[in-house]
């Protein structure tokens, strides 16, 4: 009697059920999926950064243009105002010294020497003033021929003549007898006080309303005449 002996059936071993493939497979497409938005998401994200830059970078240089612009603007605003206020200034001062001139020119000055010499010679003073381009300047050599009509300024030399206070008193008196108020003097006196205009001299010019004014040196003597020429025009005028 022969026996075969029979080999025990194998156990099957654990492998990957169907289920398992198609888990796997479905796991794979979302993770596929989900890289793919992801990277997508990346790139939008990197576009609108970068659209964002651009933007940004756009509007800085746009702007730091249009601020140099409004700074040559404002620079060369700032500089025409300068410019044109400091023509104005000058043609102000221009002005001035044209009208200066012109009252100059209009001006009519007696001067006068108030106590007669033989062989007199003109002064420096009265030099200076004929060249200083008054309308006239008439020499009065005397007091007996004072004659102040249609003149603007009298001139008294005292500085040139040797008076007492007595003799200056008689020629102040002499020529308010002959002169209206709106003659102006100016007195070419010495700067010594022995010989300065005394307190009762200049009582009665004061006393008599006379608008005058005392010059001690020939450049304080033409100074002087140049503004009474102004004082003499605007009360004129």
């Amino acid at each position: 009697m022969i026996f075969f002996a029979q080999s025990p059936s194998p156990t099957p071993s654990p492998g990957v059920t169907p289920e398992q493939i198609e888990f796997f497979k479905d796991a794979t497409t979302q993770l596929t999926e989900s890289f793919n938005s992801l990277l997508n998401t990346i790139n939008i994200v990197s576009i609108f950064i970068g659209v964002l830059a651009a933007l940004i970078g756009f509007f800085y240089f746009s702007n730091i243009r249009e601020a140099r612009k409004n700074i040559r603007e404002l620079v060369n605003q700032e500089v025409q105002k300068n410019i044109m206020q400091a023509i104005e200034i000058e043609k102000q001062q221009i002005e001035r010294s044209l009208q200066k001139e012109k009252i100059i020119s209009d001006t009519k000055i007696t001067y006068l020497l108030p106590k007669e010499q033989r062989n007199y010679q003109n002064t420096q003073e009265i030099s200076m003033l004929e060249g200083r381009g008054f309308s006239q300047v008439y020499i009065c050599y005397n007091l007996q021929n004072f004659y102040p009509k249609n003149y603007d300024i009298l001139v008294i030399d005292f500085i040139n003549f040797s008076l007492t206070s007595e003799e200056k008193m008689g020629v102040v008196e002499k020529i308010i007898e002959e002169s209206s108020n709106d003659l102006i003097w100016v007195i070419y006196n010495s700067s010594d006080r022995a010989e300065y205009l005394s307190p009762e001299l200049t009582q009665k010019l004061k006393a008599s309303n006379i608008k005058y004014i005392v010059a001690n040196t020939y450049i304080s003597l033409m100074g002087n005449v140049v503004d009474a020429a102004q004082v003499a025009y605007a009360l004129k005028n």
